[in-house]
């Protein structure tokens, strides 16, 4: 008798490819699933803040001057208050150990000068992280109006892992 065949009314076992076929099967309905949830996490963020005037969408593609092979994606939000200072929040989902997020000044695909820092001093080692980063305020929209992109740094990746450039929203 081979493989996979039934020996006296018992189960059969499954072939080696038919294994990893399962395993790559699998695979794919999680990244999917990751993704969606993702696509879900941003909308109900955008939802939830509609008066953003500004959004970038984080992503490695988007990381300069080396684009990165990651999973990990985001959203950072920025919003003008009446005073005249800047709130933010930065929603991510799977990324790891990250220690700092910045705003940098500089068009897209260019790795300029930090303009606002809205995250740092985090121990490195910090596991996973899904849905909200941070959340603060920074004085000035200026430094929002002549600074192009936002970064985050996680140990794993200290030049940054994503990226996206700010878009005036509405």
């Amino acid at each position: 008798m081979g493989v996979g065949e039934t020996v006296m009314g018992l189960a059969s076992y499954a072939r080696p490819e038919e294994d990893m076929r399962a395993t790559r099967v699998a695979a794919a309905f999680f990244v999917v699933a990751v993704l969606i949830g993702l696509t879900l996490t941003a909308a109900v963020a955008r939802a939830d803040d509609a008066g953003a005037q500004w959004v970038a969408v984080l992503a490695g593609k988007n990381e300069a001057p080396t684009p990165r092979d990651t999973n990990a994606r985001g959203v950072a939000l920025f919003f003008m208050n009446d005073d005249g200072s800047m709130s933010f929040r930065v929603i991510v989902a799977n990324i790891y150990n990250v220690i700092l997020a910045h705003i940098h000044c500089g068009p897209a695909g260019v790795a300029g000068p930090v303009g606002v820092t809205l995250l740092m001093g985090v121990a490195p080692g910090g596991g996973r992280v899904d849905g909200l980063l941070v959340a603060g305020s920074f004085n000035g929209p200026n430094s929002v109006n002549s600074c192009g992109w936002t970064s985050l740094g996680p140990g794993d990746f200290p030049g940054g892992e994503i990226r996206g450039q700010l878009m005036l929203t509405g």
